[in-house]
């Protein structure tokens, strides 16, 4: 065990919902990490399945793997933010790594992150490559679809808030953060539904801790229909204008971070993308009120020409987005 106690403990925070037939491949995934000081910290967040079950059944097994386990059951639905930071605030890990219910890690995943966070303490934020998998997908079957990145992620320490805000290119799924950010950082924003990309940037902004990237797969990412950002199946039309109210709250906390242009053109074409999908899957209720947003968009002024041009020729070709 001395090698054991040696190594940095690692805390995996699991927030669950509805996720019955899903946890198991996420929980046998973490036991066979090949990395053992870690503990781990599951809350179930008021789900109307048998998830609770699932996670009772397995006790046994996790307290004889993990060297510390705890299981919280919300009385309310707090949401995914509102659950990981109850579990955050009672972890005791040098690392803290989130994981949903119904994705689920390679082997080497955890050995592989703490490994290269070891080598420099400035750095924050770390994230891998992972590959999407069916839904129907299990952990001894994954059904494989496609890498999240086609190619590797470069990322410019000095302009990072910029390169986060015009863009959201961290992959969630892949991200360990050193405990130390959430004690400088604070813990997530839970009146943001995007909770990560808000997260991102506050430490990003805060240029107190590095971001780095592993050009590797680690990470098995369930793609389901019933996602957050998925534009199919029941729903899709109340999850795609919540997204777009998530990503505007975003933006308009951070766009008096940034320059004027930056922040100008982060919110025309915010509008912009969501007027095309809006239009494109002929969503009523999303196209009235990003329609509203593009008529009262006032600071044009701080584009460029370009940008200027781009914009309004996508507004008015916005009647056959369906069609191109």
């Amino acid at each position: 065990m001395d090698h054991i106690i040696k190594e940095p403990l690692v805390s995996v925070c699991i927030p669950c919902y509805n996720h019955e037939n899903f946890i198991n491949d996420c929980l046998n995934s973490l036991m066979d990490q090949t990395y053992q000081n870690m503990e781990l910290l599951i809350c179930d967040d008021c789900s109307t399945d048998n998830s609770w079950d699932v996670i009772k059944k397995y006790l046994p097994e996790l307290e004889e793997r993990f060297v510390r386990v705890v299981t919280l059951k919300n009385e309310v639905n707090l949401g995914v933010a509102g659950t990981l930071n109850r579990l955050i605030a009672i972890s005791r890990g040098t690392y803290v790594k989130s994981i949903a219910s119904d994705d689920f890690l390679y082997p080497e995943y955890t050995e592989i992150m703490v490994r290269q966070m070891e080598k420099d303490h400035k750095l924050g934020v770390l994230f891998c490559n992972g590959i999407y998998v069916k839904e129907k997908s299990t952990y001894t079957k994954p059904l494989l679809l496609t890498p999240f990145f086609q190619e590797p992620v470069q990322i410019d320490q000095d302009n990072i808030e910029n390169m986060l805000f015009e863009n959201c290119f961290i992959f969630a799924p892949g991200v360990i953060l050193r405990k130390d950010v959430y004690n400088e950082c604070g813990l997530y924003n839970e009146e943001i539904e995007i909770e990560d990309w808000e997260y991102w940037l506050r430490i990003a902004c805060s240029k107190k801790y590095k971001f780095n990237y592993i050009d590797e797969i680690l990470v098995y990412y369930r793609k389901s229909e019933n996602a957050m950002t998925s534009r199919i199946g029941a729903g899709a039309e109340s999850r795609l204008l919540k997204m777009y109210r998530a990503e505007k709250k975003v933006i308009e906390i951070y766009a008096e971070k940034m320059e004027k242009e930056i922040g100008a053109r982060r919110k025309i074409w915010h509008i912009i993308y969501g007027e095309r999908a809006a239009y494109k899957l002929n969503f009523k209720n999303n196209i009235k009120e990003i329609e509203n947003d593009y008529e009262s968009f006032d600071e044009w002024r701080y584009l460029s020409f370009k940008d200027k041009v781009i914009c309004k020729a996508r507004h008015l070709l916005r009647f056959v987005s369906k069609f191109i």
